[in-house]
């Protein structure tokens, strides 16, 4: 039955070139040094109280550093795809500064975009996942290199990990 007093929606979302470092001011706290641009399309219809949400995400020689962990990350020709069930992840890699990669397989999925439902496969290989100073972090600093597979599930609240995560060789932490 329809909702009464709801609002159609007929909306389009156009990301030309977002470029990344224009972001950094209202993002100091996440992230730094980045370059590149995210860029795409995404259009919700429907109604407000049920939405019908279809497009995608995606990133052009995208390069940051999140803050808490210092290590740069470059992500290119990748893509999000965003629908009414959440994100979802297609092989989605993102390299280190050597190169190295992490996939991404899997969906995020929300009915709310407030909380999430993991359904994730990570694989790394001699990943740098952090590469800080005890300056940038005095709680946790130096280098740590990874190779991992792993299952992500439960929700933004209660995470379950699953699989394996070898510590590897260069790594001071």
């Amino acid at each position: 039955a329809p909702v009464a007093n709801d609002i159609n929606l007929d909306l389009n979302l156009h990301v030309g070139a977002l470029q990344l470092h224009t972001m950094e001011g209202a993002m100091a706290s996440a992230i730094t040094n980045a370059s590149g641009a995210v860029n795409g399309d995404v259009k919700i219809s429907g109604t407000a109280s049920k939405p019908d949400i279809n497009g995608s995400l995606g990133f052009d020689h995208a390069s940051f550093a999140l803050t808490t962990l210092g290590s740069q990350f470059r992500v290119d020709n990748e893509k999000i795809t965003v629908t009414n069930d959440g994100l979802t992840f297609d092989n989605f890699t993102i390299r280190d500064s050597s190169d190295n990669t992490m996939n991404i397989d899997g969906n995020i999925l929300t009915s709310n975009f407030i909380n999430y439902n993991f359904n994730l496969t990570v694989r790394a290989r001699n990943f740098m996942v952090l590469n800080s100073t005890k300056k940038q972090n005095p709680l946790y600093y130096g280098k740590l290199n990874i190779s991992a597979d792993a299952h992500i599930a439960g929700t933004e609240i209660k995470p379950v990990v699953d699989g394996t995560l070898t510590v590897n060789d260069g790594t001071n932490l």
